[in-house]
């Protein structure tokens, strides 16, 4: 009991403590500066790292035949309007940057043409009223004047349209597949051009388009050589489509990073670290006890349960002697004989309790006078255990992808309610009546009383551990807090419930 008192159990604390806010910081600092290799693409960058993609229909004269025919190939499918993406930078990115594609096909060759030809027919018909007014008589000129009028304002909203171009065309775009809550505009021509759009997640997990991102992400590779990181095929289709299937997809996908492995092997040294620091200053005080007894009270208050256990034992023996005595002189007296039995009987239990005071005696005996002796409580600890859980879910979820509004949901909401009500009831309900009690070590405390296990208390404990690893499976995995079955939450609160009916019949005794 005394082996952490011995070396220095608060120093120990410290310094946990204080690497394990260190390596909280240290885990902060690598999820803001560490990520996807290079910086973030702008207009020119992604034009440079496109720039062969946005060549590849200039066929060079010493090209092959088979060159030239595939070229060829492909101006006709762009030519008839067919989506296309031509090339996708970077080959690797992260949220918060932007992505590039370039796109062709956006829409026929025929409908430039035709937006081309109708400045042309506009200009003929110019022409032609032009020279009918020239020729117009008296009675015929003000309607060729009209006509003349009518005709040049067609032509100068056909050149205003024609100079703006055709109205740009919206694609949506899919990631592996999956409709992306966004679209992007772009211009009206079936050769290639380049776009660049963001991949921005938004702050609130309950804000539209937010799932889509979790879902696209969930189950990310833990491989070490695929750690937070992902393939993503870029797909696209036109807006008026109502097809579920892209209409055009990149050859090759781009890897997102969705968190790097150092953030994560920091995170995952802080909680140990303040776990542990946690565990050491619980232990050496009342933070997770039912009552504030210290070591020298319980030694004093063992030191006189053991004085009147010896003298209990004295008297029994005293009696067992003087009972023997008088079956010597009577020894087929079967009364005696029954007095014999029970003052055997009372002495080996007058025994037993002495050698379990001194085995208490002996396992408080290294603690100091102000080492807390009293039993751990369960209530308090279920109450620890989810506040570890939810705040490291918490940043592992916001330092990930950023969402750090609306994670907290109203199940966890219920199951941070139904711990603390049963750490608060728990202690009204033992009140001063755990005054004397002693701590018999962590797992007996939580899972028995004095009269031994308790059905009702592994029962707590083991449907917390299940929702709480539920609860770590879907962080870890999904990238949100859990929405629980009503059942299920019903359960854990019947679970505790009971814990606490049982309690109070413990209390009563």
């Amino acid at each position: 009991m005394g082996a952490w008192e011995k070396i220095g159990a608060w120093p120990w604390a410290i310094r946990l403590a204080g690497l394990g806010v260190l390596a909280l910081l240290l885990c902060v600092v690598f999820a803001a500066l560490l990520g996807a290799p290079g910086d973030d693409f702008n207009d020119k960058t992604c034009k440079e790292a496109l720039a062969l993609s946005l060549e590849d229909t200039t066929v060079p004269e010493t090209a092959t035949d088979e060159v030239r025919s595939k070229a060829e190939a492909t101006a006709k499918l762009d030519a008839a309007g067919l989506l296309r993406i031509a090339g996708v930078a970077p080959t690797t990115t992260e949220f918060g940057r932007h992505l590039c594609a370039v796109v062709a096909g956006a829409i026929t060759e025929a409908k430039e043409i035709e937006a081309a030809n109708a400045v042309k027919a506009l200009e003929g018909s110019l022409a032609v009223a032009e020279s009918k007014l020239d020729g117009a008589t008296d009675t015929s000129r003000q309607a060729a004047e009209q006509q003349v009028r009518k005709v040049t304002s067609d032509l100068t909203a056909a050149r205003i349209k024609a100079a703006e171009g055709l109205t740009p065309v919206d694609l949506v775009i899919f990631f592996n597949g999956e409709l992306a809550p966004f679209k992007v505009a772009v211009k009206a021509i079936h050769g290639q051009q380049l776009i660049r759009f963001p991949l921005a997640t938004p702050d609130d997990a309950k804000a539209e388009g937010a799932q889509f991102w979790r879902e696209l992400v969930r189950g990310v590779g833990w491989r070490p050589t695929e750690w937070g990181r992902m393939p993503v095929t870029l797909g696209l289709s036109r807006a008026g489509m109502t097809t579920t299937v892209p209409e055009a997809s990149s050859a090759e996908p781009f890897e997102l990073y969705v968190y790097s492995p150092m953030p994560v092997l920091a995170g995952v040294a802080a909680l140990i670290l303040l776990s542990a620091a946690f565990c050491l200053y619980a232990r050496g005080t009342t933070l997770l006890r039912d009552n504030a007894m210290t070591a020298g009270v319980h030694r004093a208050d063992l030191a006189e349960k053991l004085s009147m256990a010896l003298q209990d034992q004295k008297d029994a023996k005293r009696n067992s002697d003087q009972v023997q005595t008088e079956l010597d002189k009577k020894p087929e007296d079967e009364a005696l004989k029954s007095r014999k039995e029970a003052a055997d009987n009372a002495v080996a239990a007058t025994e037993r309790a002495v050698k379990k005071i001194q085995a208490q005696q002996q396992t408080w005996n290294d603690a100091t006078d102000e080492t807390p002796a009293g039993p751990y409580s369960l209530g308090r600890t279920q109450m620890a255990f989810w506040l570890f859980l939810i705040v490291a879910g918490y940043l592992f979820v916001a330092l990930s992808i950023g969402q750090y509004q609306g994670l907290i949901t109203g199940d966890v909401l219920m199951l941070l309610g139904i711990s603390g009500v049963t750490g608060l009831a728990a202690v009204q309900i033992t009140g001063d009546k755990a005054a004397g009690r002693a701590s018999r070590g962590f797992v007996q405390d939580i899972l028995s009383t004095e009269d031994g296990p308790q059905m009702q208390r592994l029962q707590a404990v083991a449907w917390t551990i299940i929702l709480g690893g539920i609860f770590v499976w879907i962080a870890v995995r999904d990238y949100r807090f859990p929405t629980f079955d009503v059942n299920l939450l019903l359960l854990m609160g019947i679970a505790q419930s009971l814990y606490l009916g049982f309690k109070f019949q413990e209390g009563n005794k």
